[in-house]
């Protein structure tokens, strides 16, 4: 019963303490967006790893739980692209009147 104890504490502890050291690294060298998806898909992921390697069926409400943290995500890419375009095309009509006006 004790090593069931420890067990528990080593997972909690070490486990919290990775996760959270990959998390603040990657919010250190990644762009904030990709980071925050990655809170999207990773217990997808994980899900999936699962299944696959200690073959643990997945109910189907399982899909149907995944599929908005995959839209919030496919979402987010879409809207970025948007306001960099936006970010463009401001800027370009920016340097256009600024050059007109010298």
């Amino acid at each position: 019963m004790a090593s069931l104890g420890f067990s528990i504490i080593y997972l909690v502890v070490f486990g919290s303490m990775i996760g959270f050291i990959a998390y603040i690294y990657a919010l250190q060298h990644l762009p904030t967006e990709q980071t925050a998806i990655y809170a999207y898909i990773n217990p997808i992921v994980a899900i999936i790893t699962r299944s696959i390697f200690l073959h643990e069926k997945q109910v189907s409400s399982f899909w149907q739980e995944s599929l908005p943290p995959l839209q919030a995500c496919i979402w987010s890419i879409q809207l970025q692209k948007q306001i960099n375009q936006y970010c463009t095309t401001l800027s370009f009509f920016y340097a256009e009147k600024h050059a007109f006006f010298e």
